[in-house]
């Protein structure tokens, strides 16, 4: 039996109590993500950590009883009890993910520079470069999954519409008003010269571009939010920066108000390159080409690009 608290018996709960009254099969998971029974038995005897990707989606399928009938239910289709639920089983399923796959944590890296951190610190004096632009999309590559911003919808009304603001002015409609948005937050290679980085951080709407800048610079979660990052990166205590990585994330909106995403929290992180870090069996490869979207960056200064993307992300792979 496998102890209490891991990931392992809370799956094995969730299957068994999730639903007061509803005895759900193993294969009954299996068929409903598309994989075996043996596989989901592995997850619930520990003998195998399924991907987040899984993770997430044994999420979304014990947020609704539904689900047994209907496969795993869209975000309009669940809910706001069935989306709150759904976004706290990934809070709590993830973070046992991670606890079942760290083997040990790494120390805090030290802060230095103005903000008090590291990650917007260039201990090279390289002049920094601050630009803005819309990112166009990369034609080429293969789509794997779109990511799009959701907006407060009314339950009260008929089809759940969206929520609107309040107009400008007498005689003009609101704007649909955001729940959160999603945003690209990364830092690469800088084309132009190797030795500088290129920072990207870019949201569907301002509200993202805004929420992945506060990420690194709220005094209330930055330090929090470097530690995260930190600690996922191999061998970053005896480097000045961080290796490449990419990271989607979800920047909630409450009112007039962007809120700080918190990295920690797993619902907050919606896609990225970065894992938990495990003892090294072998030797990292080098980081493959910086940059797929055609941006350029000054030679000589690392560059953060802030910008609005198109009306989705695309994760891209080919």
């Amino acid at each position: 039996m496998e102890p209490a608290g891991t990931l392992a018996s809370r799956l094995k709960e969730l299957r068994a109590r999730g639903w007061s009254g509803v005895q759900v099969t193993q294969k009954q998971v299996a068929d409903t993500l598309g994989t075996s029974a043996p596989l989901v038995s592995s997850w619930e005897n520990a003998s195998v950590v399924p991907p987040e990707e899984r993770v997430r989606a044994l999420a979304r399928f014990f947020a609704s009883p539904r689900s047994l009938g209907r496969g795993l239910l869209t975000d309009d289709l669940l809910t706001p009890d069935e989306e709150r639920h759904r976004r706290g089983l990934i809070d709590e399923l993830i973070a046992l993910r991670e606890k079942a796959l760290n083997d040990g944590q790494a120390q805090t890296p030290t802060t230095t520079g103005a903000l008090g951190g590291r990650f917007w610190h260039f201990p090279d004096s390289h002049p920094v470069m601050i630009a803005h632009n819309t990112l166009e999309p990369d034609p080429d590559g293969l789509v794997e999954e779109v990511h799009r911003p959701v907006f407060l919808r009314d339950d009260q009304a008929a089809g759940r519409p969206w929520k609107l603001s309040e107009p400008a002015q007498p005689g003009d409609e609101g704007f649909p008003q955001l729940e959160y948005d999603v945003a690209l937050l990364a830092r690469l290679a800088n084309p132009l010269n190797l030795d500088a980085t290129l920072t990207l951080c870019a949201g569907i709407f301002s509200r993202g571009s805004y929420g992945a800048v506060r990420a690194l610079t709220d005094a209330k979660l930055r330090g929090r939010n470097e530690k995260f990052l930190y600690e996922r990166d191999r061998d970053a205590d005896q480097r000045a920066s961080l290796r490449p990585f990419w990271m989607l994330v979800h920047v909630p909106v409450l009112g007039r108000e962007t809120i700080t995403p918190d990295l920690n929290r797993p619902f907050h992180r919606v896609r990225g390159s970065l894992q938990v870090r495990r003892p090294a069996r072998r030797r990292r490869p080098p980081p493959g080409p910086a940059d797929r979207n055609g941006l350029t960056a000054g030679p000589h200064a690392h560059c953060i690009r802030l910008g609005v993307a198109s009306a989705s992300v695309v994760v891209r792979s080919g």
